[in-house]
């Protein structure tokens, strides 16, 4: 703090501009060590250019802001549009592949839903969200003479990265061990079966990482971030930033994202060994990664010249292991996740593989039969059940037909099966193939004698009685060609005046009709 010139005739000069020393002691300006004006409400530059006039009713002339921003942008500055500028241009490729993997082609299962597949995308859109707020303002950090709500900014979304960037690099590795686990359940739904301590490790370990995360959360975020401000003098650096960003507080943050670290690490290695898959490489090196920002971070809460909220701090530091490793991991996740293939895609081609039904489960259902006497709660759908045996009652239609069964007299008007495969057949294949060779042997068939007993050769006379008397009749010999294709023959009988009536209207494929003539007609 620098004291006003004062001369002879009451005026002060400051800038070399004489000012009124009433009017400047009346409201209370001081002229600091570092160029500015101040009463404590008003701040204004009064150094090179900026020259202010202070006036006697209090009005301030020819000024400029203190947190104008006046000085050029520097390398803080232009490293920052660089990060921002690759920070937006990760979040196209992350749409693309929420889009890719998110999408489901085949039925809800229980435990198999697409958000699960979406919640590593939707992180990844936060984390550049928060890269690219961060590194755009510190172009301002670098303009603005006195510090102000720029390096706020940049030090709060540079902070919140960290439990957003862990709950990222977890849903990765989460996602890739579930879609292992579905795959190995799937291809070996006969022989493979969780035991418990993999289960309890599949439900708790989820929980336990995310409720450390959020304790991470907690410690960083909800605080008052005006000390980041406070590096307008080495006093006040020394009094105010200094200590707040060594606090207790920052040190907890960082051992608990060790944690952190840790159950990703370990549900890596487990993940690895229970379904005998190898570790992708772009998981190790996006573990190790988001191991050299916690190192960054843990360095930070001990030492006050490599912490990210210290203002002269060295921006190759700063950059090199505050945003690089979260850029990278973003880069490595989305090459990742545009290379491979979704996962219900691969879930289908393994089932085809396998030569399984993929249209209605029809494998998952035979496999569950044959498994049931293991395990009693995976059993078929209700319809796998049903019996096409057309003898079987209502109340038996959900059970499967036995060869104990008893079946009744053998009706000629409803279909006869001859194997076990017809009569469980549900598309009708069996059923179209008797019928068209029923039609078949019925074109060739040799027609059969009449009702009326064995016939000679020739022609033979048969008499019948007629309200006139009896009329001699001649009936010619069977044809023995074949029927026509839709020619059916009409079961008749004798009514009470000796004439042929039809008695049924059921056609028979067996024998072509009869023809009976006259002996006029000889």
């Amino acid at each position: 703090m620098l004291g006003a010139q004062p001369s002879g005739n009451s005026t002060v000069f400051v800038n070399s501009v004489a000012l009124n020393e009433t009017a400047f002691r009346l409201w209370n300006y001081t002229l600091y060590s570092n160029g500015t004006l101040s009463n404590g409400s008003h701040c204004f530059l009064a150094f090179g250019a900026h020259k202010p006039i202070v006036s006697g009713d209090g009005t301030v002339a020819n000024t400029t802001s203190c947190y104008a921003p006046i000085n050029p942008i520097e390398a803080r500055g232009i490293t920052g549009l660089v990060f921002g500028s690759l920070f937006a241009l990760t979040i196209l490729f992350s749409t693309i592949n929420l889009r890719k993997h998110g999408r489901a082609y085949l039925p809800r299962e229980k435990g198999w839903k697409p958000v699960g597949r979406r919640w590593p995308w939707y992180w990844t859109l936060i984390v550049a969200a928060c890269g690219i707020l961060s590194s755009f303002t510190a172009v301002d950090v670098d303009r603005d003479y006195i510090v102000n709500t720029s390096i706020i900014l940049q030090c709060f979304f540079l902070t919140l990265m960290v439990p957003v960037l862990l709950a990222c690099v977890w849903e990765a590795v989460r996602c890739w061990s579930s879609c292992h686990h579905r795959r190995l359940r799937e291809a070996e739904s006969s022989a493979y079966s969780a035991n418990v301590f993999q289960n309890r490790t599949n439900f708790y370990l989820p929980l336990l990482f995310y409720a450390f995360d959020s304790l991470v959360f907690f410690m960083l975020i909800p605080r008052s971030w005006s000390f980041a401000q406070r590096q307008r003098s080495d006093m006040q650096t020394l009094e105010s930033a200094r200590p707040t960003a060594l606090d207790a507080r920052f040190k907890l943050a960082a051992v608990l994202a060790t944690i952190c670290l840790g159950l990703v690490i370990f549900r890596l290695a487990y993940s690895s060994r229970a379904y005998r898959a190898k570790i992708p490489m772009t998981l190790l090196v996006v573990t190790i990664s988001i191991g050299l920002r916690i190192a960054y971070m843990l360095a930070g809460s001990w030492v006050w010249e490599l912490s990210p909220y210290r203002r002269e701090v060295s921006v190759g530091l700063l950059y090199g292991l505050g945003y690089t490793p979260a850029l990278f991991i973003l880069v490595l996740l989305n090459i990742h996740g545009y290379i491979n293939e979704n996962e219900d895609k691969l879930s289908i081609v393994q089932r085809a593989l396998r030569g399984g039904e993929l249209g209605d489960g029809l494998d998952v259902a035979m496999q569950s039969l044959q498994n049931r006497s293991r395990s009693r709660q995976n059993r078929p759908p209700a319809w796998w059940f049903r019996s096409r045996n057309p003898f079987a009652s209502p109340s038996g239609v959900f059970k499967m037909p036995t060869a104990s069964r008893r079946l009744p007299l053998r009706d000629t008007s409803r279909p006869v099966y001859t194997n076990r495969a017809e009569e469980q057949d549900e598309s009708g294949y069996f059923w179209w193939q008797r019928r068209r060779r029923e039609e078949e042997d019925a074109r060739y068939r040799k027609p059969r004698q009449s009702a009326n007993g064995d016939r000679a050769a020739s022609d033979s006379t048969v008499t019948e009685g007629d309200a006139r008397g009896i009329v001699p009749r001649l009936i010619e010999r069977d044809s023995c060609l074949p029927p026509p294709k839709y020619q059916r023959e009409t079961p008749s009988d004798y009514s009470q005046d000796g004439r042929l009536q039809p008695t049924s209207s059921t056609h028979s494929l067996q024998s072509p009709p009869q023809v009976v003539r006259s002996m006029l007609d000889v």
